[in-house]
């Protein structure tokens, strides 16, 4: 599961998407008796949110076709100017 986000279940993920996202999908999805509830990801591999089911992610787009999901050359980069810029944000302000 994702650090930060504690869901009860599946049905509770369906719940809270279906409102704020799409509702046709998610009726979609129950109607077919889908109940992948995307979770983890890395590389070229998705996980169901229990952490069960592990997936090749055959419908990836743009970069994550490229590059994968989460490509520690892309996130460490962005994560180092992301923390550097927080940091100058900081002092310009005082």
């Amino acid at each position: 599961m994702s650090e930060g986000w504690s869901f009860s279940g599946k049905k509770e993920v369906f719940d809270l998407y279906a409102p704020c996202v799409s509702p046709g999908k998610v009726a979609f999805f129950e109607s077919a008796g889908i109940e992948f509830s995307m979770g983890r990801r890395e590389g070229p591999y998705i996980w169901d949110i229990s952490g069960d089911k592990r997936l090749i992610d055959c419908h990836c787009n743009g970069g994550v076709f490229n590059l994968g999901h989460r490509n520690p050359e892309v996130i460490d980069p962005l994560s180092f100017w992301s923390a550097s810029l927080q940091r100058s944000a900081i002092s310009a302000s005082y």
